[in-house]
C-alpha cells in the first residue's frame, strides 16, 4: 500500500472530514448555518484588527472588551494576541464586515484547517516509512476513523459550541503550533531550511494567538538549535543522545542550530514587542492589575497577582483526570459538563440555571467540592470554574491511543518516532501551562491538543503494526467503543454547552432546545415504557 492511498486520495478521510465538518457547520452557526450573523462576544477580533489596519493602534472601544478590558492611561486593550486578528486583513478582500461577523467562518475553517493537517501528519509519517523501507500496513479506513476520533471525541466539537473570543484564541493557537510541529518534524527528517522557517513562522503565529500552547515551539525549536550546535563536540554517548533526538551530526548543523534558535528568539521577541506596545511591559501577557475584573476588593490577592501559579499543577490534574467529574442525566444528551473541581463553591453555583426546567434530573457522582478541596488541595489559588468535564469521563479513547503512541515513539516508531521526539516534547510543553491556572474551564484543555494528535497519529500506526492477532483485535474493539463514546459525549458537552449553560444563548434557543429534549425524553420513555418526572434531584457519594 502507498503513501497516497491514504492521503487526500482515501475516501474515507475525506468522507470523515466531511461528516466533521458538517457538524462543525452546524454547531458553529447554531443549526441554521448562516455564518456571517454576528457573534456574541465575537468582535474583539474584528475591531482590534479594524485599529491595527487603520491607526495602527492597539487600544480598542471600552464597550467592545466588556469583562476583559484592560485599561492603560485611560485605554482599553484586549490581553488577547493579534494572531486571529490578523486573519481579518485577508477577509478586507471581500469587503468590510459588521465587527464579530467573520468569527463563525473563520472557527469553521480553523476545524477544517485542523483535520486536515491531522491528514498531513499521518501521510508524511507514511511517506517517511516507505522511504525507510518499513512495511505500511495502515489501512485507509483506519485512518478515516482517526480522524473522526480527532474530530468528534476531543475539544473540537467544544470549541464549535460558541464562535467566541476565547475559543477562536485557543483554536488557532493550537492549529498553528500543530502546523510548526509537522514542519519541524519534516525538517528533522531532511534539513531543509524551508521547513525550520515554517515551523518558526507557524509557532509565532501560535504564541501570538495563545501564548501557553505557542511556547511549547519555542521549547522545540530552543533544543533543536541547541542539540544541532553541540552534536559536533560529542562523541559515545552524548552524540548517541543527540542522533536519539534525530539532531545528530550534519555538515549545516551550526547553521541550522544557529537559524533555530533565531527563529526561537524571534518568536519571544515577537510576543514581547505586543505586550510592551499595550501595556509597556514585554514579558508580561497578562498584568491583572489593569483588569477591570480583578480590581474587586480582594480579587487580586485571592489569585495571587497571577493567573498561573504552579502549587495548582496538582489540585488542575486532579479536576480533568478524575473520571467522575462529569454529570451524567435522563435527559438528552444524557452528558453534560460539571461544576465540579477541588477548587470549592458554594452549594447554590451547584444548582442549575433558573430558566431551566429540563432535563428532569441530575445524577451528581462526587463528593461535595469543598470536602475535596479541604483535604487534599489546601494553600493554591482559586478564582473561577466553568463548566467542564475531565478527561477520562469524555476523552478515553484520545487517551489510550495517545499512551499507545507515546510508548511507540520512545521506542522509535519504526524509524519516524525519533523524527516526533522533538515535537512531542514541545507539544507536551505547551500543554502546561493551563494546569497552572487558577480557574479550570473545559476550553483549556484544547491547549493539549497538538500533543494528543501526535501521540495518537503514533499509535494509529502502532497499532497497525501490531502482530499479535488476539491481544490487537481485544485492543482494537475496545479503542472503537470508546471512540464512539468519546464522540457522543463531546458532542452532547457542546449542544449542552452551547444550548443552556453558556452565557450570551437567545432565550428562545434555550426554550427550543427545552422542548426538543421533552419530545425525546417523551419517545424514548414511551418506547421503553417509563415516564420522566420534571422535577430536581441530586445524590452524592461520601
Amino acid at each position: 500500500m502507498s503513501a497516497a492511498r491514504i492521503g487526500i486520495r482515501n475516501p474515507w478521510a475525506l468522507l470523515a472530514i466531511a461528516l466533521v465538518g458538517w457538524a462543525s457547520a452546524w454547531l458553529v452557526t447554531w443549526g441554521h448555518f448562516g455564518f456571517f450573523a454576528w457573534e456574541p462576544q465575537g468582535s474583539l477580533y474584528d475591531w482590534q484588527a479594524k485599529v491595527l489596519w487603520e491607526n495602527g493602534t492597539w487600544d480598542v472601544p471600552e464597550k467592545v472588551t466588556h469583562v476583559e478590558t484592560f485599561l492603560v492611561d485611560g485605554k482599553a486593550f484586549m490581553y488577547f494576541g493579534p494572531g486571529p486578528a490578523l486573519l481579518r486583513f485577508l477577509t478586507y478582500a471581500f469587503g468590510e464586515a459588521e465587527p464579530g461577523s467573520w468569527s463563525r467562518p473563520l472557527v469553521f475553517l480553523g476545524t477544517l484547517a485542523t483535520l486536515f493537517s491531522l491528514l498531513g501528519l499521518i501521510q508524511w509519517m507514511a511517506r517517511v516509512r516507505e522511504e525507510e523501507g518499513n512495511p505500511l500496513r495502515l489501512r485507509p479506513f483506519w485512518v478515516g476513523g482517526f480522524l473522526l476520533l480527532m474530530g468528534f471525541g476531543s475539544t473540537l466539537p467544544f470549541l464549535n459550541a460558541r464562535a467566541f473570543v476565547y475559543h477562536e484564541a485557543i483554536l488557532f493557537g493550537s492549529l498553528a503550533a500543530l502546523g510548526s510541529y509537522i514542519a519541524l518534524a519534516s525538517y528533522l527528517r531532511e534539513p531543509r531550511t524551508a521547513a525550520l522557517v515554517a515551523s518558526g513562522f507557524l509557532g509565532t503565529f501560535s504564541v501570538l494567538s495563545r501564548a501557553s500552547v505557542g511556547g511549547g515551539t519555542v521549547i522545540a525549536l530552543l533544543m533543536t538549535g541547541i542539540l544541532l550546535l553541540l552534536s559536533p563536540h560529542q562523541s559515545g554517548r552524548r552524540q548517541r543522545a543527540c542522533a536519539w533526538w534525530a539532531a545528530s551530526s550534519r555538515a549545516d548543523g551550526k547553521r541550522d542550530g544557529l537559524l533555530a534558535i533565531t527563529m526561537a528568539a524571534l518568536i519571544v521577541a515577537s510576543f514581547g514587542f505586543v505586550n510592551h506596545q499595550k501595556f509597556g511591559s514585554a514579558f508580561e501577557g497578562v498584568p491583572l492589575r489593569y483588569h477591570v475584573s480583578y480590581q474587586d476588593e480582594g480579587r487580586l490577592e485571592k489569585v495571587g497577582g497571577a493567573l498561573l501559579h504552579l502549587r495548582n499543577v496538582p489540585r488542575n490534574l486532579y479536576s480533568y483526570l478524575d473520571p467522575r467529574n462529569i454529570m451524567l442525566d435522563e435527559s438528552f444528551p444524557w452528558i453534560y459538563p460539571t461544576l465540579h473541581s477541588a477548587i470549592p463553591i458554594s452549594a447554590a453555583e451547584m444548582e442549575p440555571p433558573s430558566h431551566l426546567t429540563r432535563p428532569s434530573r441530575r445524577v451528581r457522582i462526587y463528593p461535595e467540592p469543598a470536602w475535596v478541596a479541604a483535604s487534599a488541595f489546601p494553600n493554591t489559588y482559586a478564582d473561577f470554574v466553568e463548566r467542564y468535564a475531565s478527561v477520562t469521563a469524555v476523552m478515553p479513547a484520545i487517551l489510550l491511543l495517545g499512551l499507545i503512541g507515546a510508548i511507540s515513539i520512545s521506542r522509535g516508531a519504526q524509524g519516524v518516532g525519533r523524527y516526533l521526539r522533538l515535537p512531542l516534547l514541545g507539544a507536551l510543553a505547551g500543554a502546561f501551562p493551563f494546569l497552572m491556572s487558577v480557574g479550570i474551564t473545559h476550553r483549556f484543555l484544547h491547549d493539549a491538543f497538538p500533543a494528543a494528535a501526535i501521540a495518537c497519529a503514533a499509535g494509529l500506526f502502532a497499532l497497525a503494526d501490531s502482530k499479535r492477532s488476539a491481544a490487537k483485535k481485544s485492543l482494537v474493539t475496545l479503542l472503537i467503543l470508546l471512540t464512539l463514546w468519546s464522540g457522543w459525549a463531546n458532542i452532547a458537552l457542546a449542544l449542552s454547552y452551547q444550548r443552556i449553560y453558556s452565557w450570551g444563548t437567545p432565550f428562545f434557543l434555550k426554550t427550543k432546545f427545552n422542548k426538543d429534549q421533552f419530545r425525546i425524553d417523551r419517545a424514548i420513555g414511551d418506547t421503553f415504557g417509563y415516564q420522566t418526572k420534571d422535577t430536581w434531584s441530586f445524590k452524592t457519594t461520601p
